[in-house]
């Protein structure tokens, strides 16, 4: 996503169901419910702050991410504390 001044967070954040914006350059990230219903909200909501938007994919979390977000570390974390505990 292209700005000319930088404010695509602000534009997005205002939006309900919005969760955990993250800019990376050009690149802007949220986390929300239903993907598909919200990016014409987000579209709408960059274009009325005058941001073209290049590109907006969906992107489902892999099992890994949930757990991470869940439990606080990964399986790959749990799977290393459970052998240290073995040994």
């Amino acid at each position: 996503m292209e700005s000319s001044n930088g404010d695509a967070a602000g534009a997005v954040q205002r939006l309900s169901g919005i969760s955990e914006l993250a800019l990376d350059g050009r690149l802007l990230r949220a986390r929300v419910d239903n993907g598909a219903a919200a990016i014409p909200s987000v579209i709408s909501a960059l274009e009325r702050a005058g941001l073209r938007v290049a590109s907006a994919t969906i992107g489902r979390p892999s099992l890994d991410d949930v757990y991470l977000r869940h439990a606080g570390r990964s399986f790959q974390q749990a799977d290393t504390d459970t052998k240290e505990v073995a040994a």
